[in-house]
């Protein structure tokens, strides 16, 4: 009897051992697919953080890269997230970087998947392979954003500034535009510029000022991209017209993987 209740205890111990292992393993494998979401594209654009992410955190970590890669270029400046007065209100240029080479505003996107696009193109499209399921969603052409900044900056300080798009190295890159690199070519881009006659010094201190902003007026800046260009604040796409029962409301195209909504 003794041996009876000796065997069943030691079945259940192993029993309680086997499932708990196989519970803690798949946690830690959750775990591990979170930590690493910027290197497995479709475990972060499946998670329900994507779109909240991409734009602040995401965007933030390929700008901090391209700032390090520039910071080592001796006799250079880097200029980061520049308010430029457009039409009474501002635009945000993600980086400006003056070296001998010129003056290289450049519009940073970490975005993942396949990149489709023109250069006269309103929007471009990011296309996600998720196993069978093909995703869709659009973005503003940064080049023609670009073009935008360097008018504005051109009222502030005129000089032959350079258009560069940087894409992150996760992208695939389905067109061939010169001045639209992964980041991993950027330094060269730079290099093979011809050399230019650039005050370096001269041009960081007109446009520094141009950085230092109040977080009241950052909000503002945010309020008036989102509600001048019906722009998703979360994943970048359109926002359109819907209505309900409740009444009208603005509703991001990517629904229903992107839920922002705004009132009318």
């Amino acid at each position: 009897m003794e041996i009876l209740v000796f065997v069943i205890i030691v079945i259940l111990s192993i029993y309680i051992y086997i499932k708990y292992n196989k519970k803690h393993k798949k946690k830690h494998k959750n775990s591990y697919n979170n930590s690493n979401s910027h290197y497995n594209s479709n475990s972060y654009y499946n998670s329900k953080y994507y779109y909240k992410e991409t734009p602040t955190n995401k965007g933030k970590q390929q700008e901090n890269c391209i700032s390090d890669l520039l910071t080592n270029i001796p006799n250079s400046k880097v200029l980061r997230n520049l308010y430029i007065p457009y039409n009474g209100k501002t635009t945000e240029i993600d980086c400006v970087f003056i070296c001998q080479k010129g003056v290289f505003v450049i519009e940073s996107k970490n975005y993942s998947g396949y990149i489709y696009g023109k250069v006269d193109n309103e929007q471009w499209c990011q296309t996600i392979y998720n196993g069978k399921k093909k995703i869709k969603s659009h973005f503003l052409n940064p080049l023609l954003q670009n073009k935008t900044h360097i008018k504005c900056l051109n009222k502030i300080f005129s000089t032959n500034y350079k258009s560069v798009v940087v894409f992150s190295d996760n992208a695939k890159l389905a067109l061939n535009i010169s001045n639209v690199i992964y980041v991993h070519e950027l330094l060269s881009f730079i290099n093979n510029n011809q050399a230019d006659t650039i005050d370096v010094d001269n041009v960081y201190n007109t446009l520094y000022p141009y950085t230092i902003i109040t977080e009241l007026e950052k909000k503002e800046h945010i309020n008036n991209v989102i509600n001048s260009k019906n722009i998703c604040p979360y994943c970048g796409a359109n926002l359109v017209l819907r209505k309900s029962k409740n009444g009208d409301f603005y509703g991001c195209t990517n629904f229903p993987k992107c839920k922002y909504t705004r009132n009318v």
